[in-house]
């Protein structure tokens, strides 16, 4: 027999965990801020959520040399050398010390295997962190899932770049900050000063990650713990960080410094591009030389077009950004937006100092979308859609405890995926097969190539090819920029036959034929 229904109004289970004694153990949580263990359900739907995200992301990887700026990370990484500016070389030592760690495996696939093994780790430290401030498993294993369908998210899962590392770092530093917030006295600070490394190493290879800074800031401040660790020794730990910082920053110029030297096999700053300055410095054989070229490459100066905010090009980065959204489906963005607001007052609810985190880090994705003009962010709305994920999360935790009935449930979830989905374009069953390489790689063969060979190409295509050279161990082989190399001089200056991937036709006095893949260079014949 059911026991008798009380006429009294159950307790807010918030409530009443607030008004028990808290064990010493709890002294440093606030009086609404809870960072919650997980239970086996939790558990359970953490690894089911993770196991689903792996069979759709693995699946959908391009395990092979690729073209533009992928194929460029790959090589990078695979020859420790100089990439496009900024150059990101904390960035690129990571993956590089992965390749190091398996050389048995083309290092081709070890950088797209590590990419999209981060980009995993991101949905499930997104689901973890979203567990620990109390939301419903199945809310937080949707809004994980739904975290897939962006097609920035998307991208920098499926290529091999440079993005999923970014935000690894970037998520790892969150996770160990709150959790060093929420943490018991005797546990230490090390996770602190494990967030503040992270953090620092990031933003010395991707400088508008600053913006973020402020909801560290600003939760240090909010919460009793941050504010009591800092009213003593202060200046001790003020000049640690500053130590921190310094040293992150003297890493990645110095692995810049230490990898443009002359003859590898590839060097971006030795790349003829045409947004080189006319005073740029064409060697590395003197120090002047190099400061110069580091200087260039950490400030980016090839793309000072991107860094001239205007209210012109802020509003047009806005307008991508309604758009990219959902804006095309108002209405049913806006439903998503409302879950997303009453996650946000179930957040401030439930953890206030998360919450003060999560609501900073929205105009810390903002403002370096609407400061720097390119035509996509890969690199920067993934921080922004992250919070938003987490506060989605959180409001379908609180509309889902509207009722117990599973006709409820499953219609507000399959609302939401929908509302989700629909504005993203159903981006989870894309394939970005346009920058695998392997079916013209298909027709190349490097081993039929002369020794010494020179092969022309376009920026497109050097990735792939060099890539190739790699794997196949023909060091022999010179692959570099067609640009300004079509001229009879630079065949007769070549150490061996020059090949061109496609027929320079009227641009080169000389005459060509084909070769295999390419188009031989040939030196004009002498008039009889």
């Amino acid at each position: 027999m059911p026991p008798p229904m009380s006429n009294t109004a159950p307790a807010d289970p918030a409530a009443h965990a607030s008004s028990e004694p808290h064990d010493a153990s709890d002294a440093n949580t606030e009086s609404r801020g809870q960072w919650q263990r997980l239970d086996t359900f939790g558990q359970l739907m953490l690894i089911a959520t993770i196991l689903i995200a792996a069979k759709l992301v693995y699946a959908r990887v391009i395990w092979a040399p690729c073209y533009g700026d992928p194929g460029e990370v790959q090589i990078t990484v695979a020859l420790g050398a100089v990439g496009h500016p900024p150059g990101q070389a904390g960035v690129i030592s990571i993956l590089r010390a992965f390749v190091l760690a398996m050389p048995f495996f083309r290092a081709d696939f070890v950088v797209s295997g590590v990419n999209a093994t981060f980009g995993l780790a991101i949905v499930g430290m997104l689901m973890l962190l979203m567990l620990r401030t109390g939301a419903n498993p199945v809310a937080a294993a949707i809004a994980s899932l739904l975290f897939l369908v962006d097609d920035q998210y998307w991208h920098l899962t499926m290529t091999p770049e440079t993005y999923a590392t970014c935000i690894i770092l970037l998520v790892g530093s969150i996770w160990s900050f709150l959790s060093w917030l929420h943490d018991p006295p005797e546990c230490g600070h090390w996770k602190f000063w494990l967030a503040v490394t992270m953090f620092f190493y990031l933003v010395a290879s991707r400088g508008p990650t600053l913006a973020m800074s402020a909801s560290f800031l600003a939760a240090m401040i909010f919460s009793s713990k941050g504010r009591a660790y800092w009213s003593s020794h202060y200046i001790r730990r003020v000049l640690i960080m500053f130590g921190i910082g310094v040293a992150c920053i003297a890493f990645t110029l110095g692995s810049l410094w230490v990898r443009d030297v002359p003859d590898v096999a590839y060097n971006y700053l030795d790349v003829a591009h045409p947004g080189f300055p006319d005073d740029y410095p064409v060697t590395n054989t003197t120090t002047s030389d190099k400061v110069d070229r580091l200087i260039w490459l950490v400030s980016a100066k090839q793309f000072d077009y991107m860094f001239e905010p205007t209210l012109d090009t802020m509003t047009s980065q806005m307008r991508w950004l309604i758009y990219e959204l959902g804006w095309q489906y108002w209405p049913i963005m806006a439903v998503a937006f409302a879950v997303i607001g009453i996650g946000a007052v179930e957040l401030w609810r439930r953890n206030r100092e998360v919450a003060t985190f999560v609501l900073l880090m929205i105009p810390g994705g903002l403002v370096p979308i609407l400061l720097i003009w390119v035509i996509s962010h890969t690199t920067m709305l993934p921080n922004l859609l992250f919070p938003l994920a987490w506060l989605m999360g959180m409001g379908l935790t609180r509309v889902l405890a509207i009722s117990s009935r599973a006709v409820w449930n499953i219609g507000v979830v399959t609302v939401v995926a929908f509302c989700v989905w629909l504005p993203a374009e159903a981006s989870l069953i894309m394939v970005e097969r346009h920058f695998d390489a392997s079916e013209y790689l298909a027709t190349v063969d490097f081993d039929a190539m002369p020794q010494d060979a020179t092969i022309l190409t376009d920026s497109h295509h050097m990735g792939p090819l060099v890539m190739t050279q790699i794997n196949s161990g023909r060091d022999d082989i010179d692959i570099e920029l067609d640009t300004g190399r079509w001229t009879v001089d630079f065949v007769r200056g070549a150490k061996g036959r020059v090949f061109s991937l496609i027929n320079p036709g009227h641009q080169y006095a000389g005459e060509t034929k084909k070769f295999e893949s390419f188009y031989e260079m040939l030196l004009p014949t002498t008039p009889k």
